[in-house]
């Protein structure tokens, strides 16, 4: 019988081609990807030291289970968003990236009137789904209160109406707010998390979910709240784990609304108006502080009107 024996055989590998349509390169400055339509798929991460634009010509942009990753070390105080939209009315969706900052946050805010956000709608719509906001904070040296600002996911609309969707989204270890909806739009978040937020009590007021001006809804999230009770600079106030602020028609159901020493669960006032608040367990975890405040619902009876209120508190 013929032996038979055993022959390596050089391996050969092949590099793929994009798929058919798509065209190498990158509409973001600096990040590398194939664009096929309109949609941008990263294909490594992506490293910036100034704001990245989405131009008109991209709805969508699938990280591809990439990070861009953002850092102000060696240069100016950082202003503007990580990621936002070329022109008012654009739609833009975002979809399984990770967008970060620095573990160890942007410079010191010496600036007040600059802006630190994750991904900013500027007056346009779209959507959010499979995306990690994080590390969007300033350093601390805690001499001074927080600058106001530092917010993971913003989207502001003025012109017209505009719709935002997020869904399966995380924001966490943020400055100011986790979820930002503001002026005349619509922001609707569900089965995503916010918190918990950089640790910063005794210097600013955080708020995982803001919603000021705006309508929509949050739904069936994870909501991690915070506390500024403690004493500091800019301490003594109230963090909130859902805020709304001149806000009309939200409805805020079927979360869990969590947090060591989290001020205020929900927070309704200024104006607010036609809100609903249903079906949420609220509560906060140990180790926690009795403080002045430590309430389930606020609602500033003055300036605010909601409908009937069904609540598990523990």
């Amino acid at each position: 019988m013929a032996m038979v024996t055993a022959v390596a055989v050089p391996v050969v590998f092949v590099a793929l081609a994009p798929p058919a349509g798509a065209v190498a390169g990158g509409p973001i400055t600096g990040c590398t990807g194939t664009t096929s339509g309109t949609t941008f798929t990263l294909t490594a991460n992506c490293d910036t030291t100034a704001p990245l634009t989405v131009p008109t010509t991209i709805t969508t942009v699938n990280g591809g289970g990439f990070t861009i990753n953002a850092t102000d070390a060696g240069g100016a105080q950082w202003n503007g968003a990580i990621l936002t939209n070329a022109s008012s009315g654009q739609t833009m969706n975002i979809e399984n990236l990770t967008v970060s900052g620095p573990a160890a946050g942007f410079q010191l805010c010496t600036n007040s009137t600059n802006v630190l956000y994750g991904i900013f709608f500027d007056d346009a719509g779209g959507s959010v789904s499979k995306v990690t906001v994080q590390h969007i904070f300033q350093f601390q040296n805690n001499a001074f209160g927080s600058c106001q600002t530092g917010r993971a996911i913003r989207a502001d609309g003025s012109a017209a109406a505009r719709t935002v969707t997020i869904t399966n989204t995380t924001v966490k270890d943020y400055q100011k707010s986790g979820f930002e909806a503001r002026g005349t739009m619509t922001m609707d978040v569900s089965a995503s998390t916010a918190g918990p937020p950089h640790p910063m009590e005794g210097l600013i007021a955080q708020n995982a979910v803001s919603i000021v001006g705006a309508t929509g809804t949050v739904a069936n999230n994870t909501i991690i709240g915070s506390g500024d009770q403690q004493a500091g600079v800019g301490g003594a106030t109230d963090g909130t784990g859902v805020l709304l602020f001149g806000a009309h028609d939200v409805t805020v159901t079927h979360n869990t609304i969590t947090g060591t020493k989290t001020n205020l669960g929900v927070a309704v006032a200024s104006g607010s108006a036609v809100n609903v608040i249903s079906f949420n367990h609220i509560e906060r975890t140990i180790p926690d502080n009795l403080d002045p405040t430590g309430i389930g619902v606020a609602v500033d009876v003055l300036n605010a009107k909601l409908l009937p209120v069904a609540l598990v508190l523990t």
